[in-house]
């Protein structure tokens, strides 16, 4: 899970995000690819989060995949 700014996440290539939410000031992101990011964008949170969090953030949040496709 990476937890990002919002500056960090109107910034970052968002290929490998499938979904986030707003939680706690920053927004949480689930990835499938967390290397990349810890390759390309200097200065990310990473997290792991428990089942609760995870579930959340599926169900509740917004798929940013979708924004990223022309």
């Amino acid at each position: 899970m990476l937890i990002l700014t919002d500056e960090q996440a109107a910034a970052m290539d968002r290929s490998h995000v499938l979904a986030s939410a707003r939680r706690h000031g920053v927004i949480h992101a689930l990835t499938d690819e967390r290397r990349y990011y810890e390759e390309n964008t200097p200065g990310i949170q990473m997290a792991r989060g428990d089942i609760d969090e995870l579930i959340t953030i599926m169900t509740a949040g917004e798929p940013l995949r979708e924004r990223n496709q022309p």
